[in-house]
């Protein structure tokens, strides 16, 4: 072995002896995080007698998770469990607690529902869309609540106030200072956009504070009693006009960041982006989160397809998969399964600074918020590591991440584990099970709930009764059948094997014939001058080496153009539509119809893939995203 090789290896094995064992620092910040969440669940247990069950909220309750889920998993913030309780509270109050609690209460419907009943009065065709106009209005809340929730800022403020505020409630410690305000105002409108909202809205909102508060009466009071703690509007307006080009920025970096990892194209583009964000915000856990993903998908990229043996599964609404591909291309279909033993981690594979790099932008997250997910990603990145106490502890976290998210959507953590047990030869016969229980979430041939929604009805915990939102189905189908291949076959079942490889290659292939259904004129497989032709050009192209995303916001649409050959021109990979998006596909179908309107053109899905059910329409690969029974994106091409 070479010096580089044994000074890595040396430094990967003095990662892991910091791992688990924490600096003072670390072990006091650990502390001053599990004080500020009891502190926080004593807040919410308070809140107990004015509990308003979200069942009763009619509408409401589904506007409710709906918004939420968009905000919080389609921007990538969160995938960790995330609770929902209404209050019986004339206040306006929306509150975003640092455990993933989210409480609103009934003053805060009720002043939406006022604003919209005066508008409807003066325009009544709005009136058939009531819950996408509760949506538009209650989305800037939130999104407030999960800037503040992105950035860290109840812990950072916990902090601030631990010598003088020891003695004051919970609300008081974490509340927002001035600036906490304008910074958090700086980042929703990147939040929305992520979420696939009106990002445009955020400002209207802020301003429209102040319109009601000089307005009707019962408004102007509702209003003040909301926005007495923070700013006032006209501040954060002045101050969000002044920030204009650094907000600018935040979205642009997140929008590149989540393009790349979307597409798995552009991995050093969005390393520069997620770099240039912690620069400006070196504590906000939404930028930790997404620069870990992006470090172990560039470490994965260096390492050789032959040698990558299983897929990693993030917890993050991947759409392309040139992970499943590269599998694929690298072996043969007369080939044996590789091996999950040992030797195959002898040494860390690949480029090991780009290892090292991820190991450590894991540290740095996890250190901020034990999500699930992104513990059991990090799992798998420690399974590779060489070192067999490394390993241990890759195990030990696998197993935490599957007890947490075990019940809820998310396979993430289910796979990965199945994943660690087999490649570190700790139980394969529990491996072979966990990744063929992940089968049926993957095959969408389960009987459970729908992906965004309640996973269940509620969880109940200090006498606190949750409405729980649902996790969505991050990551790829494919890639459990494709590791269900690789264990299975590993195992001897060598016939089984190879069915469960011909049915990913199926799912990734692409279809004999050109696809024939038509977006406007466009479709999958058109060259860019065929989309130019039918669509015009975009309003802004997110370039991701050597791909591109063509946005199309008078369609609300997005096209991913990648290169069918090596250095050949780029052509339409996939076409997807978002929330407000007036283009039709099969038929009159459009995003807000019933999702039984899809379900009605073919049989059940085929797959799951980035929160979304797959069918296969007129030749067409279609994932549908929808959130209470209601379509709200459509992707064709994967």
């Amino acid at each position: 072995m070479d010096k580089p090789r044994i000074f890595l290896a040396a430094a990967a094995a003095l990662s892991l002896l910091s791992y688990p064992l924490m600096a003072d620092d670390a072990a006091i910040n650990a502390q001053d995080r599990r004080e500020m969440t009891d502190a926080a669940r004593r807040e919410i247990v308070a809140l107990v007698p004015n509990e308003v069950p979200i069942a009763s909220l009619g509408e409401w309750k589904n506007v409710i998770e709906s918004t939420v889920f968009l905000l919080m998993r389609r921007s990538e913030i969160y995938r960790g469990e995330l609770r929902l309780l209404a209050v019986n509270d004339a206040t306006p109050i929306a509150r975003g607690y640092p455990d993933g609690t989210i409480v609103v209460s009934t003053g805060l419907l009720d002043l939406i529902d006022a604003s919209l009943f005066d508008e409807a009065a003066s325009s009544p065709r709005r009136m058939r869309n009531f819950d996408s106009e509760r949506e538009a209005m209650l989305a800037p809340f939130i999104a407030f609540e999960a800037a503040r929730f992105a950035l860290d800022q109840p812990f950072m403020s916990w902090e601030a106030t631990a010598e003088a505020g020891s003695g004051k409630p919970f609300a008081e410690r974490i509340a927002p200072t001035d600036n906490d305000v304008f910074s958090a105002d700086s980042i929703a409108p990147a939040i929305l956009r992520a979420a696939g909202l009106n990002a445009d809205a955020y400002p209207d909102w802020i301003a429209s504070l102040d319109r009601l508060a000089v307005g009707n009466a019962d408004y102007a009071s509702a209003v003040a009693r909301y926005c007495a703690p923070l700013p006032a509007p006209t501040l954060r307006l002045s101050s969000l006009k002044q920030s204009a080009e650094r907000a600018s920025s935040v979205s642009g970096h997140v929008s590149l960041i989540l393009a790349s990892l979307s597409s798995g194209s552009g991995l050093d583009d969005a390393a520069t982006s997620a770099s240039a964000l912690l620069e400006d915000r070196p504590d906000a856990w939404w930028f930790r989160r997404l620069d870990a993903i992006v470090a172990h998908k560039r470490w994965i990229e260096s390492v050789p397809a032959k040698e990558r043996a299983l897929i990693a599964e993030f917890p993050i609404a991947a759409s392309e998969n040139p992970a499943l591909r590269d599998a694929l291309a690298s072996q043969g279909s007369a080939q044996g399964a590789m091996p999950g033993a040992a030797a195959l981690l002898s040494r860390i594979p690949g480029d090991q600074d780009l290892w090292l790099s991820a190991l450590e932008s894991y540290k740095k997250a996890l250190s901020i918020r034990q999500e699930s997910g992104l513990l059991s990603s990090n799992a798998m990145l420690l399974a590779w590591s060489g070192n067999s106490a490394l390993r241990e502890r890759a195990i030990a976290d696998a197993k935490t991440a599957f007890e947490s998210e075990r019940f809820g959507s998310s396979q993430v953590a289910r796979i990965n584990l199945a994943s660690v047990l087999y490649l570190t030869d700790k139980d394969r016969s529990l491996a072979r099970a966990l990744i063929e229980e992940s089968l049926i979430a993957a095959r969408a041939s389960g009987d459970d709930a729908r992906l965004g929604d309640s996973a269940k009805p509620g969880t109940a915990a200090q006498g606190v009764n949750y409405a729980r939102v649902g996790e969505g189905y991050p990551g790829d189908g494919r890639d459990a059948i494709y590791n269900a291949y690789v264990i299975i076959s590993g195992l001897g079942e060598r016939d089984k094997g190879a069915a469960l490889r011909k049915e990913a290659a199926n799912l990734y292939g692409a279809p004999d014939t050109r696809p024939s259904m038509e977006f406007r004129k466009a479709r999958v497989g058109d060259a860019a001058d065929d989309l130019l032709a039918a669509w015009g050009k975009p309003a802004e192209i997110i370039s991701v080496y050597p791909d591109e995303w063509w946005v199309y916001n008078s369609f609300r649409a997005r096209v991913f153009l990648s290169q069918a050959k090596k250095s050949g021109p780029l052509s339409v990979r996939s076409i997807t539509l978002q929330t407000g998006s007036a283009v039709s596909f099969a038929g009159e179908t459009r995003v807000g119809d019933a999702v039984k309107e899809v379900a009605a053109l073919t049989s059940k899905p085929a797959y799951r893939a980035g929160d979304s059910d797959v069918y296969y329409l007129d030749g067409t690969a279609v994932g549908v995203f929808s959130l209470s029974g209601k379509i709200r994106g459509i992707r064709a091409g994967y």
